[in-house]
This record gives structure tokens, C-alpha cells and sequence, in this order.
């Protein structure tokens, strides 16, 4: 009797000690998995806004280009015309490097956010990675890096 008596008491106890650590370990799963959650929002918000840049900057170039274009069309002199052609030249130049300045900063951004969240995420005993996705950024498509959970410590 004594014997049933101190194993049950030995199971109680552990039973009841150990759903608390168990809580506690979902308490700090649930916590990372909220902080990867928060990171991913914020990735997110970071491809729109550089996403509606890049829209802004082609959205310019191309009325530009156009207004250059109508007036390359009435010309008939060759010096005009040549000029007209360096205008475009510089255009596209200066739009593509303006392009991949938006691209690579917000590239640059999601990246150190990821790469922050996802060590942030293994000291709550998660294991996460990037994962790529195609972001459409004007009439480029480039692959940027929200995090997704692949296992636990």
C-alpha cells in the first residue's frame, strides 16, 4: 500500500511540475513564432512600399520617355533627332539606376530583418529559414526573403 501510495505521489508530483514546464515551453514556442509573424508583416510592408516606388518611378519614366518620343517623331532635323536620342539614353540610364536602388534597399532590409528574426526565433527553440518569393518591382522580377518556420530545437 505504502509502495502504490509513493508511486502515485511520485506521479502526481512529476505529472504537475511537468505540465508546467511543458506550458512554459509553448509559452516561449508561441512567442517566437509571434516574433517571426511580426517580421514577416514587416517584410511585407517593406516589398509594398518598395513595390509602389519602383510602380511611382516607371509610371515617370514612361510619360517622359513618351513625351520625348512624340517630339522624336515631328522632328525631321538630324542634329535634333540625335539629341532627342541621348535624352532617352540618359532616361533609361538614370531610371534603371534609380530601379536598383529601390530594389536593393529594400532587398537589403528584408534580408537583415529575416536574418535577425530567424536568431532571434532559435533562442525560442524554433528553426527558421528564408524562403524566396518573385516580387514584381516595376518591370523587374526579383526574389526577396520572408522567413518560414522548418522544425524546433
Amino acid at each position: 500500500m505504502k509502495k502504490i501510495f509513493s508511486i502515485l505521489l511520485t506521479l502526481s508530483l512529476f505529472l504537475g511540475l511537468s505540465t508546467n514546464v511543458f506550458a512554459a515551453i509553448d509559452e516561449d514556442y508561441a512567442e517566437g513564432l509571434q516574433l517571426i509573424e511580426q517580421a514577416n508583416v514587416e517584410i511585407y510592408e517593406m516589398i509594398g512600399q518598395g513595390v509602389a516606388e519602383a510602380a511611382k518611378l516607371q509610371e515617370n519614366y514612361l510619360l517622359e520617355l513618351e513625351e520625348i518620343k512624340a517630339k522624336l517623331e515631328l522632328t525631321t532635323d538630324d542634329k535634333e533627332e540625335l539629341k532627342l536620342n541621348k535624352e532617352i539614353d540618359k532616361l533609361a540610364k538614370e531610371y534603371n539606376k534609380e530601379l536598383d536602388k529601390i530594389i536593393h534597399s529594400t532587398y537589403k532590409e528584408t534580408l537583415k530583418l529575416s536574418k535577425k528574426t530567424i536568431k532571434e526565433a532559435s533562442k525560442y527553440g524554433i528553426i527558421a529559414e528564408c524562403f524566396l518569393i518573385p516580387v514584381e518591382f516595376a518591370d523587374r522580377t526579383v526574389m526577396i526573403d520572408p522567413i518560414t518556420v522548418v522544425g524546433e530545437n
